[in-house]
């Protein structure tokens, strides 16, 4: 109280001082763009992911664009199509950001065809000639060349010849997602028409659509993007308090400390030259969420105070005296909950957890000493009675009884007990990582998931496992025992009903020596001895006008190869399928002078980031509920206020669990934020009853079920009302936004606060 007074005597400073912290943050915020860096988005500790960063330019990273040209009526194999697709290779091959030499289609420079003359020369020749033939002749001869062509047919041209493949990878430092994706959106809008379709796929492409949603436009009510989504949040918001206050100083407190806090935060990362990832967004408005909670709870009590003095100054002084304990014990958990989140490797994780640590800690300014003060300047209501939402009233009052009813408060713990068992067996099911085919960013009619499941059905697959072969010396590639290795290696990967296809420097040998001899299919195998395989690499590569012809699957040296297998999905299953398959043929299969390194691509990136999401979600979920639990100790030095904390706590974050579980709803590196920093959204709700009982219990003669109805009907009241409100500002995001992961996490936070919020008055 003493602290109180001492703010309200110099408030004007006070506010002053917040006036100029605000200005000067304002600044900094407008420094924060939004932007995605995808290797922020990796474990950087783990081997997986070291090895993708050692081979992502040298052979292929996972940021690869796969799209496939599509005829409706005859093949590709006619003038118009494959003017199309080598308009489309050239297309790609200039988008910024892509490397040159990882780019492939039938059209391209590097897929050669190789045709031995009558005096035993070989010439290795462009599948698709600089000038498209219009001859039915030529074009039947294309058509032949891909069909016996194994590293082309079924790969770069689909087994029923309807679709043709053009795919390129991107280096990561170059990814530039709404440039990649607009050019990529106009190819497509080139080349379709009445008999040709263009499906895009990819990982630039996917966020290329996240930012497309969030930014310009996102096919929801009226056209909006998430941005406005996020405006009518603050709408709808507004509203509320209209509604439940009917007062000016209930809605301009609220929403100015909403607005200061938010300034304070994103000032903080601009400060700290972060950027906003715009999948993150939702975690962001959660720390929103928390300033308009403490907000209204020191509005509702100072009118509270109002009604009983008449003195707006007093009452301001008195709401402050009250709350600024039991509020800076919240807002420090919840801030502490937060930073725990940067314990894992995960660059993106660091940066979320430091800016909304920072964010959240602001609260103490912008709401517990900023509100009191504005509270006290603001006009004094009109009417010195509150006004009071009546279904509201008899709502808390209901509860109240039971949960001082001698009976009925027993119902209430045994329920709770039961709850509390069921919901930690059921939330034990919980799946760390994709749990879906195609992105769960998305809904699976959207046209990024579509397109993927369309270029799944024609071809070996869209997501990359590379497996590297890493040689102690050089041309140790090159013999024969490992290619046949390779070979095998391919064969037993392929044993997994989601791998749709294997490719290797031991495929392209094969097809060499089989087009070496006059595409007899009997040659079709490796070749003898390492100076056959090497002559027949030599023969390939110096028949073409553009070096490293071969890059994309061994070095110049000979030393290094990637064994690349393709997947129909990414699902977790088939993830951990894959590398234990691999992980089983090389402790069976070892070589002599060669080691076999996993796991790189998109597929071992992702095996990569669940098990840190893994090892995360647990530890995360033990640190914050002993951060809670130690603050709380330590404010009230009382195992019983704790634990009527920590409990409702813990319950609602198992119940939240198990609607993740029924909902098939995966832990990943985007649910993860949500779910971890979600856990301290509802311990204002449980501090703020849990203080007001004490203080009651004392005021009323030590009458605990006094103490209990008072604090429900009157605290009770803000917490109520705060879960109503943010429910009702973040519920309609479900049925507006298109991306299906805003739209899940919406009910999960949803589900969250009213839990919360119901186990605080019970």
């Amino acid at each position: 109280m003493k602290f109180a007074q001492l703010v309200m005597r110099h408030r004007l400073i006070a506010l002053l001082l917040i006036l100029g912290s605000t200005t000067f943050l304002f600044t900094r915020m407008l420094h924060v763009t939004i932007r995605t860096s995808f290797d922020e988005l990796l474990p950087q500790k783990h081997p997986f992911i070291q090895l993708h960063k050692m081979v992502r330019e040298k052979f292929a990273g996972a940021n690869v664009v796969t799209m496939s040209l599509e005829v409706k009526n005859g093949d590709v194999f006619n003038p118009a199509t494959l003017e199309k697709i080598k308009y489309l290779t050239e297309q790609l091959d200039l988008v910024p950001g892509i490397n040159h030499y990882q780019v492939e289609s039938i059209a391209h420079i590097k897929v050669r065809n190789i045709r031995t003359t009558l005096e035993g020369m070989v010439r290795s020749m462009p599948l698709l000639p600089e000038e498209v033939p219009t001859s039915k002749t030529e074009l039947d001869q294309i058509k032949r060349d891909c069909y016996s062509n194994e590293t082309v047919y079924g790969r770069l041209v689909s087994f029923d010849g309807k679709s043709a493949l053009i795919s390129g990878a991107f280096f990561e430092h170059m990814l530039n997602y709404p440039v990649i994706f607009q050019r990529l959106r106009q190819m497509r809008r080139d080349v379709q028409d009445e008999n040709h379709v263009l499906y895009i796929s990819g990982q630039p492409m996917l966020y290329g659509w996240i930012y497309y949603h969030y930014i310009y436009n996102s096919k929801i009510l009226w056209g909006l993007s998430s941005l406005t989504t996020l405006g009518l949040t603050m709408i709808v918001l507004f509203s509320l308090l209209i509604f439940y206050f009917r007062r000016m100083a209930g809605v301009v407190v609220p929403m100015t400390g909403a607005v200061i806090s938010a300034i304070w935060g994103i000032g903080f990362a601009g400060l700290a030259g972060y950027d906003f990832d715009p999948l993150i967004l939702i975690v962001h408005l959660l720390v929103t969420a928390r300033c308009i909670s403490h907000s209204v709870q020191m509005t509702e009590r100072y009118l509270e105070e109002y009604e009983a003095t008449g003195d707006k100054v007093k009452s301001a002084t008195k709401s402050m005296g009250d709350l600024f304990i039991p509020g800076s014990i919240s807002v420090v958990t919840d801030a502490l909950g937060i930073y725990v989140v940067s314990f894992a490797s995960i660059p993106i994780m660091h940066r979320l957890a430091f800016f909304n640590t920072a964010w959240g800690m602001s609260i103490i300014f912008s709401v517990l000493i900023l509100s009191p003060i504005l509270l006290s300047f603001l006009p004094a209501p009109r009417k010195r009675e509150r006004y009071v939402v009546k279904p509201v009233e008899r709502y808390l009052h209901f509860m109240a009884r039971l949960a001082t009813g001698p009976t009925s408060r027993w119902v209430i713990v045994g329920i709770s007990g039961v709850a509390l068992i069921a919901s930690y067996i059921y939330s034990t099911n919980i799946i760390v990582g994709d749990t879906r085919p195609g992105s769960p960013l998305l809904w699976p009619d959207h046209d990024y998931n579509f397109s993927s499941r369309k270029i799944n059905e024609r071809f070996a697959g869209t997501n990359h496992l590379y497996i590297i072969f890493d040689g102690t010396q050089n041309d140790a590639i090159k013999d024969p025992y490992v290619l046949s290795t390779m070979d095998r290696l391919g064969e037993y990967m392929m044993q997994n009903p989601a791998a749709g296809g294997a490719f290797s420097i031991a495929t392209m040998a094969r097809t060499i020596n089989k087009m070496y001899h006059y595409e007899d299919p009997v040659w079709g195998m490796i070749p003898a001895t390492p100076a056959d395989a090497g002559g027949f690499f030599f023969q390939y590569e110096i028949g073409a006008p553009i070096p490293r012809i071969l890059s994309s699957y061994m070095d110049p040296q000979g030393k290094q190869a990637n064994m690349a297998i393709y997947y129909k999905d990414t699902k977790v299953e088939t993830i951990n399928d894959a590398i234990h398959r691999a992980e089983a043929f090389i402790r069976d299969n070892p070589l002599k002078n060669v080691k076999y390194l996993l796991a790189a691509g998109l597929m071992g990136i992702l095996y990569a980031t669940n098990e840190e999401i893994e090892w995360s979600s647990h530890w995360n979920d033990i640190m914050v509920f002993g951060m809670v639990f130690f603050c709380v100790f330590v404010s009230y030095f009382s195992l019983v206020a704790s634990l009527l904390i920590v409990t409702p706590l813990f319950l609602a974050n198992l119940v939240c669990l198990s609607y993740m579980v029924y909902s098939d709803i995966g832990m990943n590196i985007n649910t993860l934020p949500v779910a971890s920093i979600g856990v301290g959204v509802g311990v204002d709700y449980a501090v703020y009853i849990v203080d007001r009982m004490k203080n009651e219990y004392f005021a009323s003669g030590e009458n605990m079920d006094a103490a209990i109805t008072k604090a429900i009907t009157t605290t009770g009241m803000a917490v109520t009302f705060t879960a109503t409100c943010l429910v009702g500002g973040i519920i309609f995001w479900y049925p507006l936004s298109p991306i299906r992961f805003q739209c899940e996490m919406a009910i999960l936070l949803s589900l969250l606060m009213a839990m919360n919020a119901f186990m605080a008055v019970t």
